[in-house]
């Protein structure tokens, strides 16, 4: 994944006002920030309270410019015992909500603040969609790995790919599984081989072996 780009935002937002709603019964504001801080996607469900909308983008921006989430960033404050005044950045917040969202390699994409629910919530539900994005990455990297063939058009297998990701379909993804080229499992081979061998008979005993 090289971005976060608007489509990926969306569907975090969708995702966290959806969790929201059935897990909680809570409205919230959820904000999404690129890799700098900079606010991409916000969202306010109804009845979200007019205080979250600044405090969800505060804590995506913090848990972006600090490395890492609002809730261990308190956690620093209170075991250093220092003000978080120190840092020079007005923007800045400890309440727990705010998450770094990595890609697989740790590279950071960006940040997501939730704020509307109690401290615990917010941090569980940015630290779900973080989640989310690292094992989306993870997901479509194995699948390009596994099928990617030696010959033919690796573009096409790829977009392939990209799509049964994004697919919430799973006739969908079984058929692009099914459609994608697989290499040839490397178990088959003693198999094969000692088959070859056999149907040889006196030459393999001589020590002729069929070249694999």
């Amino acid at each position: 994944m090289e971005a976060l780009d608007l489509p990926r935002v969306q569907r975090l937002l969708s995702d966290a006002v959806s969790i929201a709603q059935k897990r909680f019964s809570r409205p919230v504001c959820v904000s999404v920030c690129d890799s700098y801080g900079f606010l991409i996607g916000f969202y306010r469900m109804d009845g979200g309270p007019v205080r979250s909308i600044q405090l969800s983008q505060q804590k995506a921006y913090t848990s972006v410019r600090m490395g890492v989430s609002t809730e261990a960033f308190l956690a620093r404050l209170r075991r250093e015992d220092i003000s978080i005044g120190y840092f020079c950045d007005p923007l800045l917040t400890a309440l727990p909500g705010g998450a770094v969202l990595n890609d697989a390699t740790g590279r950071t994409l960006g940040g997501v603040g939730i704020s509307g629910l109690t401290p615990a919530e917010d941090q569980a539900l940015a630290d779900e969609l973080a989640s989310s994005i690292a094992a989306g990455h993870q997901y479509v990297c194995a699948r390009f790995t596994l099928h990617l063939p030696r010959s033919g058009n690796s573009t096409l297998c790829y977009d392939s790919i990209q799509r049964l990701h994004h697919s919430r379909d799973s006739a969908t993804d079984h058929r692009l599984s099914a459609s994608i080229p697989r290499r040839r499992s490397q178990s088959a081979r003693p198999r094969a081989y000692a088959r070859r061998v056999a149907s040889c008979g006196t030459r393999s005993s001589r020590g002729h072996h069929p070249a694999d």
